[in-house]
């Protein structure tokens, strides 16, 4: 009964300042058929879907969403949307954090769907993708041995290594990717 009034304000509750902490907590209680109802309305407009990913409050909420997919078809629907917008949610904080529980949470291949979706993460390898939602960002790389925690500026580390995973690129894509990277940071 319930779950029948809240469902059609689901995406309300997900960017209110509380909320949020309801929608959050009624998701724990909801079964595989209210879930994929629940992900349906979330992310059937993939605006709104995008602006509530990078909303401060909705961030936690499709966290929490993200960590109840229970079931592949359900991750599936949530990756046939995010990999639309992976790019710009990589550009905002909250959305990055949104992307970080996705890494941390899918499967190697649902994972690899989604991020080849934005063309300048294919430079990083399936391992370093893996290991991105195990760790982190502390990715490694066998030309180079530093993460990006180190005490230089991090930011130039992470432009250099990634340069330096483009030899062979033409001139013009090459600068194409430090320039999105540098965006990005």
């Amino acid at each position: 009964m319930v779950f029948m009034e809240v469902k059609d304000h689901i995406c309300d509750l997900m960017v209110d300042q509380f909320g949020n902490y309801l929608d959050q907590k009624f998701l724990a209680i909801c079964n595989h058929e209210q879930m994929t109802q629940l992900l349906m309305n979330v992310i059937s407009d993939e605006h709104r879907f995008m602006n509530i990913c990078v909303n401060t409050h909705g961030s936690r909420s499709v966290q929490k969403l993200l960590e109840y997919l229970t079931t592949a078809d359900q991750r599936r629907l949530d990756i046939s949307v995010l990999k639309r917008i992976t790019l710009p949610l990589t550009k905002d904080p909250n959305g990055h954090h949104v992307i970080q529980c996705c890494l941390k949470l899918f499967t190697f291949a649902e994972k690899r769907e989604f991020v080849n979706s934005v063309w300048y993460i294919k430079i990083l390898s399936p391992l370093e993708v893996h290991q991105m939602g195990n760790e982190g960002l502390d990715l490694p790389n066998s030309t180079q041995n530093h993460s990006l925690s180190t005490t230089s500026n991090s930011c130039d580390d992470y432009v250099s290594r990634k340069d330096s995973r483009l030899v062979g690129v033409p001139e013009v894509e090459r600068n194409a990717v430090v320039e999105e990277v540098a965006l990005v940071s």
